[in-house]
């Protein structure tokens, strides 16, 4: 990277936490993807010949058992892998030098011959298949697309990333910029980090800088309604009866009481619980004050794209508004929004063991979510007194 030493302190710490973790997990969905293949059960689209072609020779050459084709069948199944991996990991990488790059208004207008666009698409294949996805705006509809660099700050300086010396542009086409040198350059550490092919799986930070400015700062609406749906049935409110299990009582108790206690700081009143087994009947909600519910708008409404993208994924992670709540507002760390998060599994962990390919991608992905909603929050607000 073009930077010079003294600032790799600022380099994305939090990736040497996980990296390791997210390589191992996309290794591991590359097999399993291989693993579907070789059965013969699909293969992209259903118009991949190579594939096709690749998976019939294996399959002949496996019924063989001389040494001489063993041996090609071995490398017939390792070009099946290498194929699956490319279709996986998406684009290769074409670029040398990543850089961050202060925004200087006079360049704006000139952005279009200096940019180039993300590889990174915003639904499976460059479709808007993904949920949620928000398009691309028409020429007729554009007018209403803001731009995030007026909705994140007052005049805050702004930092993007360029791929040699081409700025970055996000998968719907605006320009990137951040309101913190400390997280383009992180967001500029995942993209060095990137090998011979691209893989988003291990840029999320990327991903959450690109939905502020793709999604969120289109339709803040809905970013708003989606993280507030999750109060009615905060996981948080949902205790067990002490009499039928005293230990997960006891571990609910440690991690949320006390998030509930201080949530009223915010809300203007302790959220309300339910202990036990208890039928609210289809649509219904827990019996939250109307101050509470009342309080969480106020409070979610007053923040930026940047606090909103990282609280919306903090709760959506932990189905629960107030671990997104704590941790938005500094009183969870990441580590202890992540234990508040999966309390519940965990214990179901502790009892009956790990299984592998479920429980340890649930624990990866939560430690993944967490804390990037935790690092784009250090980078992007105040530090709470």
């Amino acid at each position: 990277m073009n930077h010079n030493s003294c600032r790799r302190h600022l380099l994305i710490p939090l990736l040497r936490t996980y990296r390791n973790d997210i390589t191992s997990a996309s290794s591991r969905q590359v097999q399993a993807y291989v693993h579907a293949n070789v059965r013969g059960q699909r293969w992209g689209h259903g118009h991949d010949t190579t594939g096709r072609r690749l998976l019939s020779q294996s399959s002949t050459l496996n019924g063989t058992a001389t040494s001489t084709t063993t041996t090609a069948a071995n490398a017939l199944q390792e070009e099946v892998r290498r194929v699956a991996h490319e279709r996986m990991a998406g684009r290769r990488r074409f670029y040398k030098v990543v850089d961050v790059r202060k925004v200087i208004e006079e360049d704006e207008e000139e952005e279009g011959k200096d940019s180039v666009d993300s590889p990174i698409s915003m639904g499976v294949d460059g479709t808007d298949s993904a949920s949620g996805v928000i398009s691309k705006p028409s020429v007729e509809t554009e007018g209403n697309w803001q731009d995030a660099a007026v909705l994140s700050g007052d005049g805050l300086p702004k930092f993007t990333i360029t791929l040699d010396g081409k700025r970055v542009r996000t998968p719907a086409g605006q320009n990137f910029a951040v309101p913190s040198e400390e997280l383009a350059f992180a967001v500029a550490a995942e993209w060095d980090a990137q090998n011979e092919f691209i893989t988003p799986a291990q840029m999320p930070l990327m991903t959450l800088a690109c939905t502020a400015i793709d999604q969120t700062a289109y339709d803040k609406e809905t970013t708003i309604q989606n993280i507030l749906k999750y109060l009615p049935n905060d996981t948080t409110s949902y205790l067990v009866d002490p009499d039928e299990d005293r230990v997960l009582a006891r571990k609910q108790k440690d991690h949320w009481d006390k998030l509930r206690v201080w949530s009223a700081k915010i809300l203007g009143e302790e959220p309300a619980v339910i202990v036990g087994a208890v039928l609210i009947g289809k649509g219904g909600k827990l019996p939250h004050s109307k101050q509470v519910y009342e309080g969480a708008e106020i409070f979610v409404r007053s923040l930026d794209i940047w606090s909103l993208t990282a609280l919306q994924c903090a709760t959506v992670e932990a189905k629960s508004f107030l671990v997104g709540l704590g941790l938005t507002k500094q009183y969870l760390s990441a580590e202890k929004a992540i234990g508040a998060a999966r309390v519940e599994e965990e214990f179901q962990i502790g009892i009956w063991g790990c299984v592998e390919g479920q429980h340890d991608y649930d624990r990866l992905n939560c430690n993944i979510q967490m804390r990037s909603a935790s690092f784009l929050l250090s980078c992007t607000q105040p530090s709470e007194p």
